[in-house]
């Protein structure tokens, strides 16, 4: 049987010859710088008698893991840090699904900022493309809950079938925008269950896009990494070069 290719060269360069993501990703990925501006936020030390004292084993378990950080925060106090694997405090790498959390904490924002009116609006009033296909009632809280009701197909890059996967789609295509706008409804009601879906992220990325003006990157920077004082710039990942999504 015969396995037909569909997609960009870039798509099936990337889904075949960068294979599984890796937390080195950042490394492969075009990206946006996010600036971080003093005074750098710092954590209070615990004292000898609040520090974390691991159990035998405990560090030695973290290592064989792969893990490469490992810290313990109450109440603004560190009680244990430490890196392994050739890690250090101001070491690199990719967060994964930890930027999920920034878009909705970014999408917070700008509803108090008057750009986003509610979680409740329907995603068809910022993106109006994805009208009359059965999608209208798919709200901001729907994506932000990873609801049900968007057609998601999960498999490795490519089934028996030679189909791709929208896991392979989401990460490695090469303009996220249109192949966000291809969505159909599923089976199931919007809302009527949760299933993760990874056209939501983009999604929410062409909302902040179109109602702060700004990247996503950018939005991030000013709202949220410079006045918490982070300690080290970053960057996001973005699909392509010219004119890119986070």
């Amino acid at each position: 049987m015969a396995l037909i290719l569909s997609g960009s060269p870039e798509y099936v360069y990337r889904s075949y010859v960068w294979g599984d993501s890796d937390i080195q990703d950042y490394e492969k990925f075009p990206y946006r710088d996010i600036l971080n501006a003093p005074p750098a936020f710092q954590f209070e030390q615990a004292s000898d008698a609040e520090t974390f004292q691991s159990p035998e084993g405990f560090e030695d378990l973290l290592h064989k893991r792969g893990t490469t950080a490992f810290l313990i925060i109450h109440d603004d106090t560190i009680l244990f840090e430490n890196y392994y694997n050739g890690f250090a405090r101001d070491s690199w790498f990719t967060s994964f699904s930890v930027a999920k959390s920034f878009d909705s904490a970014l999408i917070g924002i700008a509803i108090s900022e008057g750009l986003i009116g509610s979680v409740d609006d329907p995603v068809t009033k910022y993106i109006p493309e994805l009208s009359g296909r059965g999608l209208d009632a798919l709200t901001i809280r729907n994506l932000l809950k990873m609801d049900c009701g968007v057609s998601y197909h999960e498999s490795e890059l490519y089934d028996v079938l030679g189909s791709q996967s929208d896991d392979s789609k989401t990460y490695y295509m090469p303009d996220l925008r249109s192949l966000a706008l291809t969505i159909k409804p599923s089976k199931e009601a919007i809302g009527s269950c949760f299933h993760y879906n990874n056209y939501y992220p983009i999604l929410e990325g062409m909302l902040l896009e179109r109602t702060t003006g700004m990247s996503v990157s950018q939005f991030l920077q000013e709202r949220i990494w410079k006045p918490l004082g982070m300690e080290y710039p970053a960057t996001w990942s973005i699909n392509q070069t010219e004119d890119g999504l986070e």
